[in-house]
């Protein structure tokens, strides 16, 4: 690998996967590196095992340097065999939960001032991670859970193309997140 390689590298990977570190209540911590300036930004992931409507959800946080506050936040859950009792996000009561096992976006939003930086792809890639440490299936959405800012994300992502119009999509397709191991290549 080559100096062009590596740097290329590091801005298609915003997630700096050796700095990802489990503490000992399940937590998760890791640095995001911010393509433009170069800045790390923490990322921080609590799991919200009592939570009320998704005891499964994890929450990643994206903080800027120094005290510079919170730049985006994702929230995720796992569907476990109890998932289909509890509230879900409206396009999951139409199509049906992803397989048991998965773990899916409950949303995820970037501050403006930090988008197209990587931002969003470091917290799915984080998240991720986690859920292949935690021995689960993959990460995943319902099309009909896309709007018209994740629609883009994912067409890039699975390096497809998507309609960009929201009412074209085929609104029961299973989007699968590549693994860590396929966005590493």
């Amino acid at each position: 690998m080559d100096a062009f390689d590596a740097a290329w590298a590091v801005s298609k990977m915003p997630l700096d996967y050796d700095s990802i570190v489990e503490d000992d209540r399940g937590g998760f911590s890791a640095d995001f590196i911010d393509p433009k300036t170069g800045g790390r930004y923490d990322m921080v992931a609590r799991n919200w095992r009592e939570h009320r409507d998704f005891p499964e959800q994890t929450d990643i946080d994206v903080l800027a340097p120094g005290k510079g506050g919170r730049v985006a936040l994702g929230r995720f859950t796992e569907v476990d065999d109890k998932s289909k009792d509890l509230a879900m996000q409206s396009a999951y009561r139409h199509v049906g939960l992803p397989p048991v096992g998965t773990t899916y976006p409950l949303n995820v939003r970037v501050s403006d001032d930090t988008r197209r930086r990587g931002v969003a792809s470091a917290i799915y890639d984080l998240m991720n991670e986690i859920q292949e440490r935690r021995g689960g299936k993959g990460l995943v959405t319902q099309s009909a859970a896309l709007n018209s800012d994740s629609l883009p994300f994912w067409a890039s992502i699975l390096g497809r193309d998507l309609p960009d119009d929201m009412k074209r999509i085929d609104r029961s397709e299973l989007l699968r997140y590549p693994s860590s191991t396929e966005r590493r290549r």
